[in-house]
């Protein structure tokens, strides 16, 4: 299975968009590849590039565009992705603080009306578990894959 396809299939729809442009990246990677290849071939006697006596000016600089491209989206990337953790921490903390303290205030009430608020409490807590665990698998994701998808930007 191509690497691509693992990723776009591991990815969540509910952060979907925040996962690393893969496909951009990896055309990049590819033209790398493709301007060593044509570097080697016009290379004096098939020598290696790193050891031949005339260094081609154009493909040097090439590179170090192509380099300098690569590293750019790199870096948008992962501004991106910081962005949405960012996010997503703090719209938890506010939900967090927000159950908590209905919590505080129904164990400070007694009546028989508590029952329905505890059971929307208990509920409003499962859902706020879900999510944390929605973003738990984004971020078990994001070390081991990268957060990388095929999705064009």
């Amino acid at each position: 299975m191509k690497f691509g396809k693992f990723i776009q299939g591991q990815q969540t729809e509910w952060a979907g968009p925040q996962y690393l442009n893969y496909k951009a990246l990896k055309k990049v990677i590819n033209a790398v590849e493709a301007l060593a290849e044509s570097a080697q071939a016009a290379a004096p006697n098939n020598q290696p590039v790193l050891l031949a006596t005339t260094v081609d000016v154009t493909h040097m600089a090439e590179f170090q565009a192509l380099k300098t491209a690569f590293f750019f989206k790199l870096e948008r990337e992962l501004e991106k992705v910081n962005a949405f953790y960012l996010q997503k921490e703090s719209e938890f903390k506010v939900r967090l603080r927000s159950l908590v303290d209905k919590k505080k205030v129904l164990k400070g009430r007694k009546s028989s009306q508590n029952l329905a608020a505890l059971v929307t409490l208990k509920e409003a807590f499962a859902s706020f578990q879900q999510d944390l665990a929605k973003l738990q698998v984004c971020i078990v994701l994001s070390p081991l894959h990268c957060c990388l998808t095929t999705s064009q930007t």
